[in-house]
């Protein structure tokens, strides 16, 4: 049966305390699921116990972290490509049940007029897979992650207008989810919020947070 390839995908705000519940979560569910960074150009992969233990084989924040079950006696097998006259190295042989997820990288200022930051916003990350649809195992495992993503994110907004104060209104979709701890830091701090949601209707840019961010504006 030839494959049948779906990529799902979802924007993903996350501190580090979000990263450690949403890996203490994924290995309790899979207890023999291992986190990975690759690095392609030493051709290594580096094994780490969370997404938020993440480092590069130089000691440095890693933003990508592969997530997967690995089968009994898997060792990486690298292929070296030629792209238009460049050697471009891959991992060929990664697990099947895998995903990627993206790190949120911290904090993004916004500048004012002068130049000055006013606001910062959390730098988005992302849960990422490409599966086989046909491979029924393949599809439960990357289902059975998908429903485990809400339990530690939400994607039910408020709409704030950042000069106004004033909540435009509440907003939900399935692209973005924040986790707890990364709404936490927009309550505790007063000029921070989530990510850019929409205009209002003086089409004026609008902020994405806790649905609660009035109640502690005091």
């Amino acid at each position: 049966m030839e494959p049948k390839v779906r990529r799902r995908g979802r924007i993903v705000f996350m501190t580090d305390a979000d990263e450690a519940a949403f890996s203490a979560a994924l290995n309790a569910k899979y207890p023999d699921l291992v986190f990975a960074v690759i690095d392609t150009k030493k051709k290594v992969v580096r094994f780490i116990p969370a997404i938020d233990e993440a480092t590069d084989v130089d000691g440095r924040r890693a933003s990508e972290v592969y997530a997967w079950i690995q089968p009994r006696g898997w060792r990486p097998k690298w292929l070296d490509e030629d792209l238009y006259g460049y050697v471009m190295t891959r991992l060929a042989n990664k697990p099947e049940k895998r995903l990627r997820f993206m790190r949120s990288s911290g904090f993004r200022p916004r500048a004012s007029d002068g130049g000055l930051p006013i606001m910062s916003m959390t730098t988005e990350g992302g849960l990422f897979v490409g599966y086989d649809t046909n491979n029924r195992e393949v599809r439960s495992f990357v289902d059975a992650v998908y429903r485990l993503l809400p339990k530690f994110t939400t994607n039910r907004f408020a709409l704030v207008n950042p000069d106004t104060r004033k909540v435009v209104r509440t907003t939900s979709g399935d692209l973005f989810w924040a986790g707890y701890d990364c709404l936490n830091v927009c309550r505790t701090r007063r000029n921070h919020f989530i990510w850019v949601g929409g205009l209002d209707e003086h089409d004026q840019r609008c902020y994405l947070a806790p649905t609660d961010w009035l109640d502690h504006q005091g």
